[in-house]
């Protein structure tokens, strides 16, 4: 299982997409507008961003350490659109005032918490934008995959000891596709 700075990595990471869309409305803010820049700004969303991909990296590198022989019951991959839309709603208030970026990192902070401690990896968007995965209920199961279910299934099928995954959290297992 992931380790909790592991968690964190991957909610930080979560928010790749909005660092570079934060990013692009300041330098377009500066450039179009002719807005002061925030260098500041500019260089510690930089940073976020080649630490969110550094850690999307080694997710998608991530070895396996299982075996499941669940077999996906249903897609629950659209779950992930209010998680998005939160995210969504992050970047488009954040630009406002001074104030707002600071509710914005107290919210992501108590998210955070909550994200690190339920465990709710499964939740994080990171396993569905930038790295293409779906997500599957297997009964009491979660599986995070680039099968297809119908690829899923015939895969459980052809390998009666089950598939190499690995267990991110409590029963939540990452499956590589071959």
């Amino acid at each position: 299982m992931l380790t909790t700075l592991s968690l964190w990595g991957i909610y930080f990471a979560s928010y790749c997409v909005d660092y570079v869309l934060i990013l692009t409305i300041l330098v377009a803010k500066h450039f179009i507008r002719g807005e002061k820049a925030d260098f500041l700004a500019w260089g510690i969303l930089v940073a976020f961003v080649v630490l969110s991909l550094l850690i999307i990296d080694r997710v998608r590198k991530i070895g396996m350490n299982t075996r499941i022989k669940s077999i996906p019951e249903k897609n629950i991959t659209h779950e992930m659109i209010g998680y998005l839309l939160a995210q969504v709603i992050t970047v488009a208030t954040t630009l406002f005032t001074d104030w707002w970026v600071l509710i914005n990192a107290l919210l992501f902070i108590v998210v955070g918490i909550f994200f690190v401690k339920s465990k709710a990896i499964h939740t994080s968007p990171l396993f569905v934008v930038p790295l293409g995965n779906r997500i599957y209920q297997a009964g009491e199961d979660t599986i995070i995959t680039k099968y297809s279910l119908q690829e899923m299934r015939l895969k459980q099928e052809d390998n009666p000891d089950g598939l190499e995954a690995r267990e991110l959290t409590n029963r939540v297992y990452f499956v590589r596709k071959e």
